[in-house]
């Protein structure tokens, strides 16, 4: 597996189990929060908005309710959280990593990913709109009719991923390698296709977006 270099996290932690609670006052306060490990904890159903957050842990935390708005996570663990359905808006993710989280049916919104790592974590049906990435690696995930529009994905590595019916949208896939991925099924912009790295069977099935016919 490709190695990515994880969050760099504080040797202490000061563990928390009021997540909402303390999501909620650094809101009403525009405050940032460094250094905290959040357990079984919930998002506030409110918006989150315009709070960094530094060097944190989340485990087993749930986020199906979130909306996030121009938040920042710098250096943030993310482990067997749920983000079922949430959303997030503007928001810049660097070093984070999000290993054996549940992603079905979140959606984020012009974000940007920079050295994140996304492993062990379904999510499918799971949406990025305009959307950037900077070294940024799926591992072992299932992204079955996962979909990307008017996307940036500059580095960008995608290992061991299960990508049944994707939709890849003015997203140019320059040297992006599916070689080891389950590719079927793809909806993609026909030009964004250029420079694609695949094997010769995934290259048969995406002949048919070419309605060319092989015997």
């Amino acid at each position: 597996m490709l190695q990515m270099e994880g969050p760099a996290l504080p040797e202490r932690l000061v563990s928390q189990m009021d997540m909402e609670s303390i999501l909620r006052q650094a809101v009403a306060e525009e405050s940032d929060l460094a250094g905290i490990h959040f357990k079984s904890g919930m998002a506030p159903a409110e918006p989150l908005r315009i709070i960094s957050l530094k060097g944190c842990q989340f485990t087993s935390c749930r986020f199906s309710a979130c909306k996030g708005e121009q938040l920042y996570f710098f250096n943030v663990l993310f482990e067997s959280c749920d983000f079922s359905g949430a959303f997030f808006d503007r928001c810049l993710f660097r070093r984070v990593r999000f290993a054996n989280c549940k992603l079905s049916g979140a959606a984020f919104s012009d974000c940007s990913f920079e050295r994140c790592t996304f492993e062990n974590s379904p999510g499918r049906m799971l949406a990025f709109s305009k959307v950037s990435y900077k070294g940024v690696l799926f591992s072992g995930c299932d992204l079955s009719q996962a979909s990307w529009q008017e996307s940036r994905l500059a580095k960008a590595y995608f290992e061991n991923c299960r990508m049944t019916g994707v939709e890849l949208l003015h997203t140019p896939l320059q040297g992006i390698d599916f070689t080891s991925d389950e590719l079927d099924g793809l909806r993609v912009t026909l030009p964004d296709l250029r420079g694609t790295i695949v094997t010769a069977e995934q290259a048969c099935g995406l002949a048919r977006l070419l309605g060319v016919e092989i015997r």
